[in-house]
């Protein structure tokens, strides 16, 4: 056998090198690379983890395959992402009423303690058609709304204009725009997404919310549980495995709430939600409620 060896480069965590093992002699029967493919698929599921973009150091010419497999590897996870994000295009156009006719107070409220009501910085990650970013704005926060989702970006610019709202088609899980802009955000918002992220793509996120996050931000995500429409994954929401890798990277845990769902036909289907608020180490007290 042989060993594979890849190098984590940043944004990713501590820069430290993996190494996976992998049986040369089983790639030798193949020389399609078939089964490296299948040996790719799984070293990137299962793991890569976060690992995105990752160097092979090898000398044996069977690595080839190895290069081909992973490389395949990671294009299926990008599918599985590219899956959700079509998913919402092909449904935006039902949806844009339905998203706007949530009220943001009752959407927020289990965390409306936690927003802040002096003028912040805000992230709106997955931020649909703006309805809870051009709220936030309408409060006098500095507000920037990211939807990867064409179809829902068109549709809020034309809905909110006129307030201090910025849009960006970034997406997760890396957030790669926004972070080489390098502006740093107070409250990062995550509602209603992280579901649709799937295990090895969780991390990555959090920590790129994380190196958007000022001193003393503060992160409020939703984490759907229960099924999801066809046609928009959803990879289940895994609240206890977020609240350990945030501890892991130096968040603190201010809220945790189950809640049922506000929409009636999610409610029926028994789906809940758990809203997480996480806050970078060493944050003051005394951030309020945002008026209503």
């Amino acid at each position: 056998s042989g060993v594979v060896q890849m190098h984590q480069h940043p944004p990713f965590r501590y820069g430290h090198v993996k190494m996976f093992r992998v049986d040369l002699r089983e790639l030798a029967t193949d020389p399609r690379g078939n089964n490296s493919e299948l040996i790719g698929q799984k070293i990137v599921e299962r793991e890569l983890g976060q690992i995105r973009s990752p160097d092979i150091v090898a000398s044996d010419m069977s690595m080839r395959w190895v290069r081909f497999g992973i490389k395949r590897g990671m294009a299926l996870v990008d599918n599985m992402q590219s899956e959700v994000l079509a998913g919402y295009g092909r449904d935006a156009e039902g949806l844009i009423d339905r998203f706007e006719a949530l009220d943001p107070v009752q959407v927020f409220a289990p965390v409306l303690d936690f927003l802040p009501v002096e003028t912040s910085r805000v992230l709106d990650v997955g931020a649909g058609t703006g309805r809870d970013a051009a709220w936030l704005a309408r409060a006098g926060h500095v507000v920037t709304a990211v939807e990867p989702v064409a179809a829902f970006r068109s549709a809020g610019q034309s809905l909110h204009s006129g307030l201090d709202l910025t849009w960006s088609a970034d997406h997760l899980p890396d957030l790669t725009e926004l972070r080489q802009a390098g502006a740093l955000y107070d409250l990062l918002i995550l509602n209603g997404v992280w579901h649709h992220l799937r295990l090895p793509e969780r991390e990555s996120a959090l920590h790129a919310l994380r190196c958007l996050a000022a001193p003393a931000a503060r992160l409020v995500i939703s984490v759907r549980n229960g099924p999801a429409p066809a046609g928009r994954p959803s990879y289940g929401g895994e609240a206890g495995r977020l609240l350990g890798q945030a501890r892991d990277i130096g968040l603190s845990v201010r809220c945790h709430k189950k809640e049922a769902s506000i929409q009636p036909q999610n409610l029926a289907a028994g789906v809940t939600w758990d809203w997480l608020v996480l806050e970078v180490s060493g944050a003051e007290e005394g951030k309020g409620k945002l008026g209503n």
